[in-house]
């Protein structure tokens, strides 16, 4: 239980790279990356991450990320590039400068991480959502191994999954999913 938000742990098979999509948050109550995430990392035996993905920068995604990042090493921070204006955004950014993690702004179509038979596609936002709001301009992903599938879709809200699915041809499968 990370609050309000999420918080997932993708650790593909084959080189094991793992990514930490967003940590959880909630105004008021305990830091969810010291009391859950990095504990849980740790007894999973992750003692570094490869990435943290943050989806959109709303507080309920991000409040636990700088434990997170006190507390393991990781070599890149993905988003989409949305920032929040006020000091709990500019404290995490502040981490992450202090720490040295590299920054990657993501597009659809970016693979991250990952080989053919094991990958992290980016398949949202594209380049034209400059307009939208930040849960509709949120870094979806879609984790691939073999023949299975998992879409990590952030806070899309419906005029983002549409969006997402009539530009993704990753995401086709997922349509008839949806509807039922």
């Amino acid at each position: 239980d990370v609050g309000q938000g999420d918080a997932i742990v993708v650790r593909l098979p084959g080189d094991g790279a793992t990514v930490l999509v967003d940590g959880g948050g909630l105004a008021g109550a305990l830091d969810p990356g010291e009391r859950v995430v990095v504990p849980v990392l740790r007894r999973a035996g992750i003692a570094a991450l490869d990435a943290i993905a943050l989806t959109h920068p709303h507080f309920d995604h991000y409040g636990g990320l700088a434990s997170v990042i006190e507390a393991l090493p990781v070599r890149e921070f993905w988003s989409s590039g949305r920032r929040a204006d006020n000091a709990t955004f500019r404290a995490l950014s502040d981490t992450i400068e202090a720490h040295g993690i590299r920054r990657r702004t993501l597009r659809a179509s970016d693979r991250p991480l990952g080989a053919a038979a094991s990958a992290l596609h980016v398949v949202h936002p594209g380049a034209s959502l400059h307009d939208a709001s930040d849960n509709d301009a949120s870094l979806a992903l879609l984790v691939a191994h073999g023949a299975s599938r998992v879409l990590l879709t952030g806070d899309l809200q419906a005029p983002g999954e549409s969006v997402l699915l009539r530009a993704s041809p990753e995401t086709g499968r997922f349509r008839q999913i949806r509807r039922h």
